[in-house]
């Protein structure tokens, strides 16, 4: 069994809401997702002041895929 963490950083609590609300059940059907995984749990953080987001990937302990990207959407 293989465990993934997954960290997503956004502007604001309203930028998050809204794209729970309008985009993610379109790309988790569109991406086929559905039997991918057994379970799921999210934790929200916010952090004070806002979080330098390049500076925390490069620097903390994340181990990257090939071929992944992070972007800014």
């Amino acid at each position: 069994m293989f465990t993934a963490i997954v960290v997503g950083v956004w502007e604001d609590q309203q930028t998050y809401e809204e794209f729970m609300t309008n985009e993610h059940d379109r790309i988790y059907a569109n991406t086929k997702q559905q039997g991918t995984f057994r379970s799921i749990q999210v934790k929200l953080y916010q952090e004070k002041p806002p979080v330098d987001t390049e500076r925390f990937l490069m620097t903390s302990n994340v181990q990257r895929e090939p071929g992944w990207t992070i972007q800014r959407q």
